[in-house]
C-alpha cells in the first residue's frame, strides 16, 4: 500500500508544509495479543504490543499517532485506546471485556488501517481474541464408570453451557489452565479398573470439544503411582507437574506438552535432593519462566518444608530449589501465584505441639532474594496483602494451632 503524506508529520517531508512531500513511503505494522484467550470477567487483561518500521530501511517509525479499535464496539475496554509510537517504534496497550466473544482489534493512523506487509493492497494489522466465560472441570463418579466433564460459568454462576465428557474413565484431580486458543486439562486415574492410576492430559477447544487423553507419566509402577497433577501454560505450550513415586518415595515430575497432547519435553525430576519425600505441587507461569513450589522433608523425615524450582520455558531447570521455609514447624499445602515482577507463595504451617486454642489466620510476607531471606516484610492478623485474589488455604483445630503464611520470592 502506498502510504498518504497527509497522515505523515510535516518532519517527514523535504519542504516546509505545503511544500513538495518526499516519496512516498510504506509503514509495516506488527500487532500481536498475549494470551489470545481469556475470561470474559472485566478483570483479565491481554497484553497488545505494536511495532511500526519504515519498509525502506526497516527503521523504527517514531511518533506516529496510533489507535486501536475493536470490532465489538465499547464492550471491550482498551487500556489505553490511542497513543504514539516510541523511539524503538514500539506501542503497547491492554484490552479486557466483560462480554465473552471473539474480538478483532485494528491498528490505525488516523482514519487510515495500518498495514502488516509492504503489499499494494494493504492487509490491515489485527489480531483476534476469545473473551470466554469462566471454564470449569470436575469429574462425574458413577458404578464402574466415569468422567472428566467440561462446563462454563456466566458472571452470575449459572451455566453458560452444557457440561460435556472430555475424558471418560475413572478419573479425579482435574486441574485446567488456559492457552492461547483453548484450555489444557490435567487429571489422575484410570481409564478402565484394570489399568494403573497415572496421570493425563487432554486439549479442549474453546467450544468444549476434546482431544484424545495422552498418558503424561511414562513410567508407573503399581496403581497410583502417579496423581495430584497441576497444569500451568505459557500461552502457547502446557506444563504438567505431578507427584509420582515410581522410585519408591514421593517424588516430583514435569513436562511440556504441546496442545494436541504432543509432548514438547521430556520427563523432568523438579527437585535434587533424592533422599527425602516431595508431594503437594503447585506451579505458575511467570512471563519467563516456571515456578514450581512444593512441600519437602529433605530436611527432617516426616517434617515437610516449603521449597520454590525454577524451570524454564524448555523444561530444564533455572537453579537448584530454593526453601521457602526453614521453622521447626510443619509447612505444607503451598500454593503460589506471580505478581508485580515476584512469587507470591502461601502455605499452612503447624506446630507439632501446642495449648488448646481459638483458630487465628497470620499473614506473614518474607522477601526472597536469589535464595536470601532479606526478612518480614509484614506480620499481623488481618495483614493486607494487596488486591490479588490468591485462593489462599486455611484451617483450624482445636488441638493444635494453625497460621496461614504468605512469601514473596523475587527471581531477579
Amino acid at each position: 500500500m502506498m502510504w498518504n503524506t497527509r497522515l505523515l508529520p510535516c518532519a517527514l517531508w523535504l519542504a516546509a508544509c505545503g511544500g513538495e512531500p518526499e516519496p512516498t513511503r510504506h509503514l509495516i505494522a506488527s500487532l500481536s495479543a498475549t494470551p489470545g484467550l481469556l475470561l470474559a470477567d472485566g478483570a483479565a487483561s491481554a497484553k497488545l504490543a505494536l511495532a511500526l518500521t519504515w519498509a525502506d530501511d526497516g527503521s523504527p517509525a517514531e511518533g506516529l499517532a496510533i489507535e486501536l479499535r475493536s470490532d465489538r464496539g465499547s464492550v471491550d475496554t482498551l487500556t489505553p485506546g490511542s497513543g504514539q509510537t516510541d523511539a524503538q517504534g514500539l506501542w503497547q496497550s491492554s484490552v479486557s471485556s466483560s462480554t465473552a466473544g471473539d474480538a478483532t482489534l485494528t491498528a490505525f493512523n488516523g482514519d487510515m488501517a495500518l498495514c502488516h506487509d509492504d503489499l499494494d493492497q494493504c492487509h490491515p494489522a489485527q489480531v483476534k481474541l476469545t473473551f470466554t466465560d469462566k471454564p470449569l472441570v470436575y469429574t462425574r463418579e458413577q458404578t464402574g464408570a466415569g468422567a472428566v466433564m467440561f462446563t462454563r460459568l456466566g458472571s452470575d454462576g449459572s451455566l453458560s453451557a452444557a457440561p460435556t465428557a472430555i475424558a471418560t474413565g475413572l478419573y479425579s484431580l482435574p486441574a485446567l489452565a488456559h492457552g492461547t486458543k483453548g484450555f489444557g486439562v490435567a487429571f489422575t486415574g484410570k481409564a478402565a479398573a484394570a489399568d494403573s492410576s497415572t496421570t493425563w492430559f487432554v486439549g479442549v477447544d474453546d467450544s468444549g470439544a476434546a482431544g484424545t487423553p495422552v498418558q503424561v507419566a511414562t513410567d508407573t509402577k503399581g496403581d497410583a503411582s502417579s496423581t495430584y497433577p497441576q497444569i500451568a501454560s505459557d500461552g502457547k505450550q502446557y506444563t504438567v507437574v505431578w507427584q509420582d513415586r515410581r522410585n519408591g518415595s514421593w517424588d516430583l515430575f514435569f513436562r511440556l506438552l504441546n496442545s494436541d497432547g504432543s509432548f514438547a519435553s521430556s520427563e523432568l525430576t523438579v527437585r535434587t535432593e533424592l533422599d527425602s519425600i516431595s508431594v503437594a505441587p503447585q506451579v505458575v507461569w511467570s512471563g519467563k519462566e516456571y515456578g514450581v513450589v512444593f512441600a519437602d522433608t529433605r530436611k527432617e523425615y516426616g517434617h515437610f518444608q516449603i521449597y520454590l524450582a525454577r524451570v524454564a520455558a524448555d523444561g530444564s531447570k533455572v537453579t537448584a530449589e530454593h526453601a521457602i521455609t526453614s521453622a521447626a514447624d510443619n509447612a505444607d499445602t503451598p500454593g503460589v501465584a506471580f505478581h508485580d515482577g515476584g512469587y507470591w507463595i502461601n502455605w499452612i504451617e503447624k506446630p507439632w505441639y501446642g495449648d488448646a486454642r481459638p483458630f487465628a489466620v497470620r499473614a506473614q510476607s518474607a522477601v526472597i532474594d536469589n535464595g536470601a531471606d532479606l526478612g518480614m516484610a509484614f506480620s499481623g492478623a488481618g495483614a493486607d496483602i494487596g488486591a490479588i485474589e490468591f485462593g489462599l488455604p486455611w484451617g483450624s483445630s482445636t488441638s493444635i494451632s494453625t497460621s496461614l503464611h504468605l512469601a514473596l520470592f523475587d527471581p531477579v
